[in-house]
């Protein structure tokens, strides 16, 4: 959805808004500002963009640079808290091998590759503050603040428990609050000061909700989830268990949770000869308590947060390297140890095979020439139909898409509607309406699978100056363009 908003900064639209149709008159445009997503995830990549590149290319090197600021960024992690070279050299190769690594050069995700890449420098950062004068705690606390938006929403979440991570280790230490907590605090209040007048008060967000409600089992994950996401549980899981809606599923989270708990209980024992272990796992205690009692929040408030753990990838990250660390202070042949190193080398070979896997079944016609990024979900054919139909005829048409991500394959000029209501109850899709006519003719490509339903049908009655006998069917492999003229 954020590369909608930079298509229309690209035609000189307002920052961070996104141009589109107008259901009440769809010849005419309205402007609707961002606020589900934060900006980084279009501005990086659309910088590179402007130098020349294809979209395709801009995310590929995206999502490199942020795995090479992450892997940078915990061997600075790992320097501070005197990890040996041998803990360091495995954290770098499990960490560019697990599967939330290895899937972003599938699939670009946005705020969640961004946020990797920015994670161990906020957690670095948020030790620092309390070490420094007022003035320069709250001008690096509210950088952090900033910086952790920037990158994703949650990345607000990931900011704030950095710093009370940080606070909370310099005054187990120091025994008193120093000024650079103080100073801490007030930029990073500042800093959130500022983005609600500048961002959240302009519209909701997914963790804006609903009401309060008990969600017990959403409490539950947001415990669990943490344990593994450093891991990629998940992605290993839902191998065997795809039924993730089953409340029983929860239950597998437990796994790592238990175990990784075990060899972190190891760690504290150990925590009175080892300064630095300590005050890791101190920082690692108190930012997964902050992230999860966050994340709680947000599910007991009915927000738009799905159950899934890469929500909770910073914390998991961190206490996988808690773990480590852990692991590294046992003996050669300690069964923690090797417990440890074999799980993780499990999940590191899963996420390779897993790589290679979407490398070996990646098309190479589904590769749209124009932004040179696959289209899995559109036939190719249908894309190149409505994007002759646009250089034929310009803004004079209109195009309904089923997917965001099908409007890279446009120019930036181009006038597109994205039919997010295809993922809503049928009874949502008969409320909508759009009024109007526009000067050329209305495109509408979906799937043909959903073409051929209820929500097909509904879609294409939405259109109240449209005759419904009167849409041209042209078929391209999985995709149905549906077309009709003024």
């Amino acid at each position: 959805m954020g590369m909608l908003a930079w298509r229309t900064l690209e035609n000189g639209g307002a920052f961070n808004t996104v141009t589109e149709p107008d259901p009440a008159d769809i010849s005419k445009d309205r402007a609707r500002f961002l606020t589900w997503w934060s900006p980084g995830q279009y501005l990086v990549p659309g910088v590179f963009t402007r130098l020349g590149l294809r979209l395709g290319s801009a995310l590929t090197i995206t999502t490199g640079l942020a795995l090479l600021g992450c892997l940078l960024g915990w061997i600075r992690v790992a320097k501070h808290f005197a990890l040996s070279p041998q803990a360091a050299t495995l954290l770098v190769v499990f960490m560019s091998t697990f599967r939330y690594s290895t899937i972003s050069f599938h699939t670009y995700n946005g705020g969640e590759i961004l946020l990797q890449g920015v994670t161990p420098w906020l957690i670095l950062a948020g030790c620092r503050v309390p070490a420094v004068s007022a003035a320069q705690a709250a001008w690096l606390a509210g950088l952090v603040v900033l910086v952790g938006f920037f990158a994703k929403l949650t990345g607000l979440i990931v900011a704030g428990a950095s710093l009370i991570a940080g606070a909370a280790a310099a005054y187990r230490r120091l025994r008193r609050i120093g000024s650079g907590m103080l100073g801490g605090a007030a930029g990073a209040i500042v800093a959130c000061g500022l983005l609600y007048v500048t961002w959240f008060s302009r519209g909701t967000t997914p963790g804006s909700g609903h009401g309060w409600f008990l969600a017990r089992r959403a409490v539950i994950f947001a415990l669990a989830a943490p344990w593994g996401a450093g891991v990629s549980w998940e992605d290993l899981m839902t191998s065997f268990l795809p039924g993730l809606q089953n409340p029983s599923t929860v239950l597998w989270y437990l796994l790592p949770a238990f175990f990784f708990a075990t060899i972190i209980l190891l760690g504290w024992r150990k925590r009175t000869g080892d300064a630095k272990l300590s005050e890791l796992i101190t920082i690692a205690i108190c930012f997964y308590g902050v992230c999860v009692s966050a994340m709680a929040v947000i599910y007991l408030r009915g927000g738009s947060v799905s159950l899934e753990e890469r929500h909770f990838r910073s914390a998991g990250t961190l206490i996988f390297v808690c773990v480590l660390a852990v692991a590294d202070t046992l003996p050669r042949n300690a069964m923690g140890r090797l417990a440890v190193l074999t799980f993780c080398g499990l999940m590191s070979i899963n996420g390779v095979v897993l790589m290679a896997r979407d490398a070996r079944l990646a098309k190479r016609e589904n590769i749209d020439p124009y932004s040179r990024t696959r289209q899995d979900e559109m036939d190719i054919r249908a894309v190149e139909f409505a994007s002759a139909a646009f250089a034929r005829e310009g803004r004079d048409d209109i195009f309904v898409l089923q997917r965001s991500g099908v409007a890279s394959a446009f120019p930036p000029d181009a006038r597109i509607l994205v039919a997010q209501l295809l993922d809503e109850p049928e009874s949502a899709i008969a409320a909508m309406r759009y009024a109007g006519r526009v000067r050329g003719r209305v495109y509408i490509a979906m799937q043909t699978a959903i073409a051929q339903t209820v929500k097909g049908t509904l879609l294409l009655n939405l259109f109240e100056e449209y005759p419904f006998n009167a849409w041209e069917r042209h078929q391209f492999g999985n995709t149905t363009v549906f077309v009709q003229a003024r």
